[in-house]
């Protein structure tokens, strides 16, 4: 009967030790990137929740501390959210887990945090010395990685950098684009070949041939007044030679008439010169006729600080009022009796 007494405590003893064994982690602690929403009742104090959990550590109750952590830094649930609190709460968590003997996933939460931060640096005061030289063997270990994490991440910065610069300089380039096309305007000229048979170097003008031009009107405006000189002179040697040939000797109204008729023959010459000089423009200006030309011309653009463009404009001035006032009054009846009337006014003042 003793026995069969001392058998039974001995499995309530194995039951309850059973029942106090911590169950082993089937997989590291999982390493939250970007930690999602809380789901909490309220707000959290994130700082409060992190001391709570840093003072468990200090107080070796390794236990709590574990389970503080792993809810602070679950990836769907966790309570941190600021990322210099992330790394530190990560530290104390890998640090609770060495002095748990449980290597493996500390190293894993060191490899995080400098996969993360390869700058990151331990509080040597904050931590005993077996976990700062776990965290500085993982960084050893994790040297070429972190070298190629450093120069990924440069390598994304210089193309960053590289690609805002073009984007700069295509948005100069679109600004100089749109500068110049708002400096010039296209402005297509009316031409006709009726206007390039008119003499006197139209036609050159319009064509554009300015040199040409000048030289054409030049001469036939010189033939022009050259014709028109000879004119009055001989009618002034027909007038002499009739007048001397009614007074005096034949012989010398001859003469008269004889430089009448040379002054005759210079007119006639000079207006022959005239319409040939005019007949070989009209040809020219129709063989180099440009029908309706287009050509760019350069307009101001205003420059966009200037004060005319920053200044709003004035709003238009108000419609002038018009005051007016409305009076009255009663018209006594006869005899001082009574009212007779009355008589109203409308007064304006302009």
């Amino acid at each position: 009967m003793r026995t069969r007494s001392l058998l039974s405590l001995l499995l309530v003893l194995v039951a309850v030790e059973g029942g106090r064994t911590r169950p082993c982690r089937a997989q590291p602690p999982p390493a939250p990137a970007a930690p999602g929403p809380a789901v909490a009742a309220g707000p959290v104090d994130e700082q409060a929740e992190f001391e709570k959990g840093r003072n468990a550590y200090r107080a070796q109750r390794f236990d709590e501390a574990d389970a503080r952590f792993l809810r602070m830094l679950d990836p769907q649930h966790g309570t941190l959210h600021d990322k210099v609190l992330i790394k530190q709460a990560r530290m104390y968590w890998a640090a609770t887990l060495l002095a748990e003997h449980q290597n493996e996933y500390a190293t894993s939460l060191f490899e995080t945090i400098l996969t993360e931060d390869h700058d990151f640096e331990p509080d040597p005061l904050a931590f005993p010395t077996d976990v700062v030289n776990a965290f500085i063997d993982t960084r050893a270990r994790l040297h070429e990685k972190l070298e190629a994490i450093a120069r990924e991440q440069y390598r994304r910065a210089a193309e960053r950098r590289a690609n805002e610069e073009a984007a700069r300089q295509r948005e100069a380039a679109r600004i100089r684009l749109l500068e110049q096309m708002a400096s010039e305007v296209e402005v297509t000229e009316k031409h006709s070949r009726w206007v390039a048979l008119i003499p006197f170097g139209v036609g050159q003008f319009q064509n554009g041939q300015r040199d040409l031009g000048w030289f054409f009107l030049g001469t036939e405006a010189t033939l022009v007044a050259a014709g028109v000189a000879t004119v009055p002179i001989y009618w002034v040697d027909l007038a002499n030679a009739h007048d001397t040939y009614t007074t005096q000797t034949a012989s010398i109204a001859q003469q008269y008439l004889d430089r009448a008729n040379v002054v005759r023959y210079v007119n006639l010459g000079v207006y022959g010169a005239l319409a040939i000089t005019a007949i070989t423009g009209a040809i020219q200006a129709e063989a180099a006729y440009v029908h309706d030309p287009v050509r760019v011309q350069q307009r101001v653009v205003p420059d966009l600080e200037s004060p005319e463009l920053r200044t709003p404009p004035a709003p238009p001035p108000a419609a002038p009022s018009l005051p007016l006032s409305f009076g009255g009054a009663a018209l006594p009846g006869r005899d001082g009796r009574g009212v007779s009337g009355a008589t109203l006014s409308l007064t304006a003042s302009f």
